[in-house]
């Protein structure tokens, strides 16, 4: 008795730790109608971190719908005339009708009931949401399921994914922040604009992630970062870029600025030539700078049939971990963009019966290892291209 006591309090208290940093509050005077037909809840509407929730088994009769929880993989089969989608606690992820989508939010349990946020997740299947001051409203009548095509295209609410061109103007009243590698920079003070180009003076911000920097005289500057070199000729507007793989002389977007006696390069440039991709958060004020994945190859190594998943940076990765709806494993990549979107790669002599990219959040690539067996795992190891996967049987890691 004493036991069950403890590990109902741990249970507990990890419930609440999970929940401590949302800001979570009840809507009590709301009232839910589906189809104009008015839905008595057993919980309340939820605001978390100011996205509407409301508690989905409250209103399965008039969704026409059935849960059903599947203890072996830890998730909800949620069954409506149209469609069937697989629901994972504290996860973003969802899958209806075989197809993966991704939430803004995750799926949550508060105080034991599964809450969806609303408007995202009922626009995936194919339901209209009107939500007014007191009133929430949900009309099944086009009930018909949004294709992947369209879906697969992550709509965050919060953020806006940018090219290189489309950063909003920035103001140096406010607290302006660069990401780069997970470093953040303060560049309030350190940015301008000429002719409505935005300038950073980003040398400080290079050399302290790994970069190194050599003003060989006043008319040329040389970059280097892992094994490729970037020699700016500032008096032409032109670079050289080498890589292991290519040589390319290309003419810079923006002319060089000299202010103060130093030559700044636009931030265009620096983010076309060192090859990042760009994210604003419009909240934190952060511009994040992406190392790109552009592909994924397989090649041959000692330790067996291997992976190249490459980028002009050195990436890193969680680790791996299992897919719960069905066998596999996936990793994720942190500050990258993928630019293959959604992409399938079906390797040859392997257990994996393919590899899959998709851009899980604004700044994180996802990649699954779909296979029928869960016998061997992926192993990862940073390279200079990118980031090498070979597999490892589980009897022997």
């Amino acid at each position: 008795m004493r036991s069950l006591l403890s590990i109902l309090l741990f249970l507990t208290i990890v419930t609440a730790s999970s929940h401590a940093s949302l800001s979570i509050r009840p809507l009590t005077q709301h009232s839910v109608s589906i189809d104009d037909k008015k839905v008595s809840l057993y919980s309340p509407v939820m605001i978390v971190d100011n996205t509407n929730f409301i508690p989905i088994r409250d209103i399965l009769f008039l969704l026409k719908a059935t849960l059903k929880y599947k203890r072996k993989s830890d998730s909800y089969v949620l069954k409506t005339p149209v469609s069937t989608c697989i629901l994972i606690p504290n996860s973003k992820e969802i899958l209806i009708n075989g197809n993966r989508h991704f939430l803004t939010q995750s799926i949550r349990n508060i105080k034991g009931r599964i809450y969806i946020p609303t408007e995202e997740f009922l626009r995936f299947l194919g339901y209209s949401y009107k939500h007014e001051k007191t009133s929430i409203s949900i009309h099944t009548s086009n009930k018909k399921y949004i294709s992947d095509s369209i879906s697969t295209s992550i709509g965050y609410s919060e953020y806006d994914l940018f090219d290189n061109t489309n950063i909003p103007k920035l103001r140096s009243s406010q607290e302006i922040k660069l990401s780069l590698f997970n470093k953040n920079f303060n560049i309030s003070s350190s940015f301008f604009y000429d002719n409505k180009e935005l300038y950073v003076h980003m040398f400080p911000i290079l050399e302290s992630s790994g970069f190194n920097i050599k003003h060989t005289n006043k008319k040329e500057i040389n970059i280097s970062y892992n094994t490729s070199t970037y020699l700016f000729n500032l008096k032409e507007g032109t670079v050289d870029i080498n890589t292991p793989h290519s040589h390319k002389k290309i003419h810079l977007p923006s002319p060089v600025i000299y202010k103060d006696g130093h030559p700044f390069i636009s931030f265009k440039s620096f983010v076309s030539v060192l090859d990042f991709g760009v994210f604003f958060n419009k909240s934190t004020k952060t511009i994040h700078l992406l190392s790109r994945i552009n592909n994924v190859s397989q090649y041959a190594d000692k330790k067996g049939p291997s992976f190249l998943i490459h980028s002009s940076h050195i990436l890193s990765s969680s680790k791996s971990l299992p897919m719960v709806w069905t066998k596999g494993y996936y990793i994720d990549i942190p500050n990258s963009y993928s630019t293959l979107k959604k992409s399938t790669f079906n390797p040859k002599g392997v257990p994996f019966s393919s590899i899959e990219t998709t851009q899980y959040s604004p700044t994180t690539t996802r990649i699954r290892f779909i296979s029928k067996t869960h016998s061997k795992y992926p192993s990862f190891s940073p390279t200079p291209d990118g980031l090498s996967v070979y597999l490892i049987r589980l009897d022997v890691a």
